[in-house]
């Protein structure tokens, strides 16, 4: 009998599909403590703002993702297995972890646990970190340490403490293709933590987008951003509440429409959906703003391909290209 051909079988399409069709794409509604170790601010905006579509993981990835969550819960109970105290959900509310609120509210994170009983350090309450790598990753775990390796992960821990007003922090990580184990613990750096915290209320509050990390399109860390277009390119952001001139973050995670029709507190559907009267923030046009009227609800931007882009209220007529 010949051998079956070794491809993508219907079963496992199916399955992919399956998780893809169970998770809607959706902007991030505030920002995570992770992004903080992000080197450029301008990338944290254009998230922040929705500029760019939300990102769109395919089943086997979706999968990966859960592979990883279920490696969190099999490491709360490696610590159990060995003495520790582990908290690792909301004491008000056992189904929820526990939140940290920064940057106004414009900030948000969940702790993966806390942890009390450490051999290494019997007596100090941990924040702790839990998170799968692959085998390069480890490697450079291993050899670097997580504040060089994976600064996203360090600035995370390191805005949890500060929160949680701890000493310490666990970073915990397993290797996916061996299983082995790698535990760092990280010393609480008052400076460092709230450099990050300013850094997040720099981006919520930004009403332009801060400077990028290059002007070269090929500079490594712009080459494969998921706003590069944004940056180099000519594609108009995202039509929502957040792109729009007459949006503006307020204290307690709050958003505002300042426009004279609206001046009213924005939910989350409202934001995602935008109105009729949406003008983008002229600074994430790529074009130069010639002129402008706002009581008309109008911006016109000259591109540089030679036409113009007739940004309009869908009262004033809508937008157009000349």
């Amino acid at each position: 009998m010949a051998p079956l051909p070794q491809i993508k079988t219907a079963t496992a399409i199916a399955i992919e599909a399956a998780y893809e069709a169970k998770r809607t794409p959706r902007h991030g509604y505030r920002l995570p403590p992770s992004r903080l170790g992000t080197e450029c601010e301008r990338a944290l905006w254009y998230s922040f703002r929705w500029c760019t579509p939300p990102a769109v993981f395919d089943g086997r990835l979706l999968r990966l993702f859960e592979t990883g969550d279920s490696q969190e819960a099999r490491m709360v109970a490696d610590l159990r297995l060995i003495g520790c105290d582990v908290l690792d959900c909301d004491p008000d509310d056992d189904t929820k972890q526990i939140g940290i609120s920064f940057a106004y509210g414009h900030g948000y994170g969940f702790l993966d646990a806390e942890v009390l009983g450490l051999p290494d350090a019997p007596m100090t309450v941990h924040v702790a970190e839990m998170k799968t790598h692959n085998q390069k990753s480890f490697d450079a775990l291993q050899r670097h340490g997580v504040e060089k390796s994976k600064p996203e992960h360090y600035a995370q821990t390191m805005i949890y403490m500060h929160k949680r007003a701890r000493d310490r922090g666990l970073y915990m990580a397993v290797n996916k293709n061996t299983d082995e184990l790698y535990f760092e613990r990280i010393e609480y750096d008052i400076a460092k933590a709230v450099r990050l915290e300013r850094k997040a209320e720099r981006i919520v509050f930004a009403s332009v987008p801060p400077t990028g990390i290059s002007t070269d399109p090929d500079f490594f860390g712009c080459r494969f951003c998921d706003h590069r277009d944004r940056c180099f390119g000519d594609t108009l952001p995202e039509k929502n509440c957040r792109t729009c001139a007459f949006a503006t973050p307020a204290d307690g995670g709050k958003w505002v429409c300042d426009h004279a029709a609206h001046n009213h507190e924005l939910d989350r559907a409202a934001q995602e959906a935008g109105c009729a009267d949406h003008i983008f923030i002229p600074s994430i046009v790529p074009g130069a703003q010639i002129d402008a009227d706002l009581g008309e609800a109008r911006v016109i931007y000259a591109l540089p391909d030679g036409r113009t882009y007739h940004n309009r209220s869908e009262a004033a007529g809508g937008d157009y290209y000349a």
